[in-house]
């Protein structure tokens, strides 16, 4: 919650409005084959022919679809408020309205919210202080298709032919969409072209149809509203002694809606029930703290301690209800298409579900630290947590996690002040610290014991075929041996500002173990249970520098700062149980790569084929792992990590009298991207043109070919490091120019202060990455380096006032 306060105003006041308007966009061109390539692509490989393309094809249709698809869009946000104070007491108030549509055309991607903030504090006594922070959202969302490798509009986006139009009249339909037409099926017409249907290509079929069709097979729309706060009181009976209880607080409802009718694509893309599907949450938290500080100074000596406890309770209540057959509403128009207008009697399958939980945590925590003529300082943490039944057994529930940290300020020693000039080195510090932590946040549902599945299991015993016999599964292993997670952490650092402050320097070096790894092992079939069970069954370590630099000064009216950052990462697995070999994560369609956790290697890395050529013949040529002399899923091998070797970022601010310039971004290196949504094994789906102008081809020097030849591109081609790409990038996330107008031109129209600025988001992005974006997962899932067909970042051109009086 932003705790924003008119600590900063007194007297009357102060009123604001700050409005901005934007320009979204899409932020990069998608290259992918034209008409051309494609047909060269698609002759190549053997899915199209002359004669296929006389008699279908008019020469001449060549859509861009990313063109088609991704449209400008205009957004706005307004923030209304006031805020002010005194000596006693302040306050602050706003109301915010963002509308924010995306690039996909059409009105199936929205985003609108609306946000009520009220915040005060005020001193009752010398000795005793109140104050809350609230806010109240309410939101509404749809949102098209993605991240998807079974089919999305996204995909769709990126693997159409361009040899078919967008739209088509009846004549254009390819036969069986005229076919469903004539049984009654529904085919999806075009409502930005009226009298039109979107329109397939009439040569062969895919997964994946017109981009449009995918955004409009379906009515899905979501929304919600949420309040939330804290509330505190502050006593002070003697000087440096304080007492704060804080209670905090999170309120919310959700719910969503989901239509769809028959319909008829192709054989891919269609369906043969009427579909509606409702669902509704209601979530309550609270956070009660209680807990004391004391500080105090005794000549040269600093000392400080706290203490406190802290409960949370999270409570959830989630109702989801569904219905589908082929005739189930008693009226299929607009205002009818919701659950209570389900007509009744058979043919309809109903399915309803009801999930609450509740989880609660009670925490104990303090503190203690010294400090000696600000020279040497140490302090010393301890917290322990417990988490209820929902999460761990009551023998393992309880977390203990001390932390201890020591900083020494050699600036401040006799012989540096003695001995250097305080305008060459103005501060300098070396820091040290270690502790644990825990976490337990995969586990939720009792996982420790044992559950029974009855809802629709069933099995064929008679030998006829006659029935079905209906019972109950495990829906899982139970572990009662499970407990928390633990990870502990070395830090040494250095902090030194140098040139009379203008020169900060801190570096940083990390060293963090977790051990009793909560991770999913896999199922084992052959006892009945489909889903994975959690255990502490691995050990991770995560190492690394981080450092940051930043210059500031000064000259006349004109005033800089550069400033910089980076963090490098080194992971590794290691150790996994012994009785597993190896856990596999995502596993996109129609492919043998995998994202894997496996001792001795990152976390999550790309297991594939390793590429080593292009043989005289076309064929991708790969490494025998094993030396066995054949090629099999056993010389699968490391061929990639998502998730970077370095973080990095940019800042650099300018100002110049009334003037200010801010450029901000950031970037990656040292990961590997595998972009799914382009099965370049499906020979009837467009592809990067990268790979048709890299590949191998009949009759030409193909010394240099990157890729198989176009009929030559294997599942093990798809799976290896052919197909995956370097992941680096560096993107200008903002540049931003305002201008401050002068007060004594503001004092004409009763205005306390004026700001104008323009803004240029995202516009920039240096990059290998031939995707959309190569801003994809790298958080350090198992999707970590797997792009599905991920929504692109939108540029944006951004013009804002902020307006006070």
């Amino acid at each position: 919650m932003t705790t924003k306060s008119g600590a900063g105003v007194r007297g009357e006041g102060r009123i604001f409005y700050n409005t901005q308007f934007s320009l979204s966009s899409l932020s990069r061109k998608l290259d992918i084959m034209n008409a051309q390539e494609y047909i060269e692509f698609g002759k190549a490989n053997g899915y199209l022919t002359d004669t296929m393309l006389d008699t279908y094809y008019d020469g001449k249709t060549d859509v861009d679809w990313a063109k088609e698809v991704f449209v400008p869009s205009w957004n706005q946000r307004h923030t209304f408020g006031v805020q002010g104070g005194n000596d006693r007491g302040n306050y602050f108030a706003s109301l915010n309205y963002v509308k924010n549509d995306g690039i996909f055309r059409g009105d199936k991607d929205t985003y609108n919210r609306l946000t009520f903030q009220l915040n005060a504090d005020y001193k009752i006594k010398k000795w005793f202080t109140v104050g809350t922070n609230n806010s109240i959202e309410k939101w509404s969302t749809k949102s098209i298709s993605q991240r998807n490798d079974n089919g999305s509009a996204m995909l769709a986006v990126l693997t159409s032919s361009p040899l078919f139009p967008v739209v088509c009249d009846y004549d254009g339909l390819t036969p069986a969409m005229k076919n469903a037409l004539a049984n009654g099926v529904k085919v999806i017409e075009a409502p930005e072209y009226p009298g039109k249907y979107w329109a397939l290509p009439l040569i062969g079929e895919t997964q994946s149809a017109n981009p449009f069709i995918q955004r409009d097979n379906n009515e899905s729309s979501s929304g919600g509203i949420s309040v939330r706060g804290v509330a505190y009181a502050n006593l002070t009976p003697i000087k440096g002694l304080t007492f704060t209880s804080r209670f905090g607080y999170r309120i919310a409802q959700s719910s969503s809606h989901n239509y769809s009718e028959p319909y008829y694509a192709n054989e891919f893309v269609k369906s043969t029930t009427y579909s509606i599907s409702a669902s509704a949450n209601t979530s309550y938290y609270y956070q009660w703290e209680n807990f004391v500080n004391y500080n105090g100074t005794f000549g040269k000596h600093s000392v400080s301690a706290m203490a406190g406890m802290s409960f949370t309770e999270n409570n959830s209540d989630n109702v989801s209800a569904s219905a589908s057959g082929s005739d189930i509403l008693k009226d299929y128009k607009d205002n009818f298409r919701y659950l209570n207008y389900l007509k009744s009697g058979d043919g309809i399958t109903k399915n309803m579900t009801n999930a609450p939980s509740r989880s609660a945590q009670l925490s104990y925590f303090g503190r203690v630290g010294y400090t000696y003529d600000n020279r040497y300082s140490i302090q010393a943490n301890f917290r322990a947590d417990a988490f209820d039944s929902s999460r761990l057994p009551a023998e393992s529930r309880w977390g203990y996690f001390p932390s201890v940290s020591a900083g020494w300020t050699i600036s401040n020693e006799r012989f540096i002040k003695d001995n250097v000039d305080k305008d060459i080195l103005s501060f300098l510090k070396l820091r040290a610290s270690w502790g644990l932590n825990g976490n337990i946040n995969v586990l939720s549902g009792y996982p420790y014991s044992a559950t029974i599945r009855v809802n629709g299991q069933w099995y064929q015993f008679d030998v006829d075929n006659s029935g079905l016999t209906y019972g109950s599964m495990p829906s899982g292993i139970p572990n009662p041996d499970l407990k928390w997670e633990t990870s502990e952490q070395l830090d040494l650092g250095i902090d030194t500002r140098l040139f009379n402050n203008r020169l900060s320097i801190g570096l940083d070096y990390y060293n963090k173990n977790t051990r009793d790894l909560l991770v999913g092992v896999p199922p084992v079939y052959e006892i009945g249970v489909s889903s994975s069970t959690i255990t502490n069954a691995g050990a991770i370590r995560n190492s690394g520098v981080e450092l940051e630099l930043s210059w500031k000064d000064q000259i006349g009216d004109f005033a800089y700062s550069v400033s910089g950052n980076m963090a490098t990462l080194k992971n590794k697995v290691t150790y996994l149980d012994p009785t597993i070999d190896r856990i596999s994560g995502r596993t996109p369609q129609g492919t043998k790569l995998t994202t894997t956790f496996e001792e001795g290697y990152p976390i999550w890395y790309l297991l594939g084929f390793k590429a080593t050529g292009i043989d005289a013949e076309g064929n991708a040529v790969y490494e025998d792992v094993n030396n066995d002399g054949v090629i099999n899923d056993n010389d699968r091998t490391n061929i990639g990590c998502g998730i970077p070797d370095l973080t990095y970022g940019l800042t650099v601010n300018l100002s110049w009298k009334n003037f200010d310039l801010t450029v901000f971004g950031t970037g990656v290196a040292g990961n590997e991207i595998f972009p799914t949504s382009f099965r370049t094994d499906r020979p009837s789906c467009n592809t990067y043109s990268y790979y048709w102008r890299n590949s191998w081809k009949e009759g030409q020097d193909n010394s240099n070919a990157k890729f198989p030849a176009a009929n030559k591109w294997t599942q093990e081609a798809f799976s290896s490091s052919l197909t995956v790409f370097d992941g680096s990038y560096f993107k200008i996330k903002q540049i931003q120019l305002g201008y401050n107008v002068p007060r004594n031109l503001l004092k004409k129209v009763k205005l306390e202060s004026c700001r104008v600025f323009a803004s240029l988001d995202n516009f920039f992005t240096f990059s290998k990455y031939i995707g959309l974006d190569p801003e994809v997962t790298t958080s350090g899932g198992s999707t970590s380096g797997i792009d599905m067909g991920t929504y692109p970042t939108a540029k944006q051109v951004i013009f804002g006032v902020n307006l006070s009086f």
